[in-house]
C-alpha cells in the first residue's frame, strides 16, 4: 500500500515543459524531453527571432544579446558586458589582470576574489589611519643578513601587540574595531566577520558533523558541543555548588543550577502580551517552541500514539512511561524503582530517613 501511495504521490508533482509548456507529471519529464530531442537536436527556440538551441543556459544567454541586460561590469574602468566570458577576456586584454585576479579601479592594485577586493577598499589609500609600519632591531638575527631590521605593523586605534604580517593587522582592525563582515554564505548571504564563523555555518546548510561520539555515534558539528556531549557519559562531577551539595558535569549546568538559588531570569520572552523570564536559553527555546509556535517536531513511532514532543529527552520519557514497564530512577538507600527522576526526588523528600541522611552527608 505504501508503495503505491508514493507512485501515485510522484505521478501528481506537476513539471512543466520549458519548450512546449506542458505541464505533465514529473516521473514522465526525462521521457518527454527526450521525446522533443528525438525529432529536433535543438528544440529550444528563441521567441524574437526565431534561432533554435539545445541548452536553456544558451538560450537564457543569447536572449540577452536581445534584451542588452548587462550583468557584468568591469570594477577598472565601468564597462558592462552581457556574458561573463567577455568581461574576463576584456580584464585580461585591457587591464592585463589575470583570470583569477581582480583590479582595483583606485591604486589598479590586482588581488584575489571579490572579498579581497572588498577587503583592500576598507584599507585603500587609509592606511595610515588604521596602522603604522616601523623597523625594529632584531639582535637574534643573523650576523651575515644584509637587512638587520624586523617590519612589524602597530595598530593605531588600540596599543595592542604588534603584528608580524600585513594581513595580520588587518585581519586585527576590522575583526577588533570596524566589524565588517566581508564573508557570505552561498546558500542564505548570511554574513560573517571572519572565514572560520563561516566555515562552522556552512554545516548548517550542508550538515556535516566532523565530530562523532566514540560511545554513542553522535555527530555535532563543532567542537565546543562534542565536548559538552562527552561530559554526560563521564561519571565525574568536577563542577559543585557554593550553596548546596549539588554536583554538575560541565560548568554550562552549574550556572543554570545556581541560576536558581539567586532567582536570577536574564532570558524574557519578546512575543508581545507575554514577557514571561526564564533562567536559561534552552528554557526559553522550549518556551517558545511550544507555547507560541506551536513545533512538536518529535513523534511517537508506537502504532496508534500521537503524542508528539518539543525534544527527544521528552520523547524517550514519554515512551518509558507509556509505553514501557521499565524503571531506570532507583533509590540508592531502599532500592526503589521510578520511571521519572522527579517521582525519584518526591519518594526522597517524604522519606525522613532519606532527608537525615542527606543533612549528615553535608555537614561532613
Amino acid at each position: 500500500m505504501k508503495r503505491q501511495d508514493k507512485k501515485e504521490s510522484r505521478k501528481r508533482v506537476i513539471f512543466r515543459c520549458d519548450i512546449c509548456d506542458e505541464d505533465i507529471p514529473r516521473v514522465h519529464k526525462q521521457k518527454h524531453i527526450r521525446a522533443h530531442f528525438a525529432t529536433n537536436r535543438r528544440p529550444r527556440k528563441c521567441k524574437l527571432c526565431g534561432k533554435n538551441f539545445a541548452c536553456p543556459v544558451t538560450l537564457e544567454t543569447h536572449v540577452r544579446s536581445h534584451t542588452k541586460e548587462m550583468l557584468y561590469s568591469c570594477d577598472t574602468c565601468g564597462k558592462e558586458f552581457t556574458q561573463k566570458s567577455n568581461w574576463k577576456t576584456h580584464e585580461k586584454q585591457v587591464h592585463h589582470v589575470p583570470a583569477d585576479m581582480i583590479q582595483c579601479g583606485i591604486c589598479y592594485t590586482k588581488v584575489k576574489k571579490s572579498t579581497g577586493l572588498e577587503r583592500h577598499a576598507i584599507f585603500c589609500g587609509k592606511e595610515s589611519d588604521y596602522y603604522s609600519v616601523k623597523e625594529v632591531l632584531n639582535p637574534d638575527k643573523n650576523p651575515n643578513a644584509r637587512k638587520k631590521t624586523d617590519t612589524i605593523w602597530q595598530c593605531n586605534l588600540c596599543p595592542d601587540k604588534p603584528k608580524r604580517r600585513k594581513e595580520y593587522i588587518e585581519e586585527h582592525v576590522i575583526r577588533s574595531h570596524l566589524k565588517v563582515k566581508l564573508y557570505s554564505c552561498y546558500f542564505c548571504n548570511m554574513k560573517f566577520v571572519h572565514r572560520t564563523e563561516l566555515q562552522l555555518h556552512l554545516r548548517s546548510h550542508t550538515c556535516e558533523k566532523p565530530f562523532t561520539c566514540k560511545t554513542c555515534g553522535k555527530g555535532f558539528s563543532q567542537s565546543p558541543h562534542y565536548q559538552i556531549h562527552l561530559a554526560s557519559h563521564s561519571e565525574d562531577r568536577a563542577f559543585k555548588c557554593g550553596l548546596c551539595p549539588k554536583t554538575c558535569k560541565t560548568l554550562a549546568a552549574l550556572k543554570i543550577h545556581a541560576a536558581l538559588h539567586t532567582q536570577e531570569k536574564h532570558f524574557k520572552c519578546t512575543v508581545p502580551d507575554c514577557g514571561k523570564d526564564f533562567h536559561c536559553s534552552r528554557s526559553l527555546a522550549r518556551h517558545i517552541g511550544r507555547d507560541h509556535l506551536k513545533r512538536f517536531p518529535f513523534s511517537c513511532e508506537v502504532k496508534g500514539c500521537r503524542k508528539a514532543c518539543m525534544s527527544r529527552q521528552e520523547l524517550k520519557i514519554h515512551h518509558i512511561h507509556s509505553h514501557t514497564d521499565e524503571k531506570p530512577f532507583r533509590c540508592n538507600l531502599c532500592n526503589v524503582g521510578y520511571k521519572t527522576n522527579g517521582k525519584l526526588l518526591e519518594h526522597r523528600r517524604k522519606n525522613q530517613r532519606h532527608r537525615k541522611l542527606e543533612e549528615e552527608s553535608s555537614t561532613l
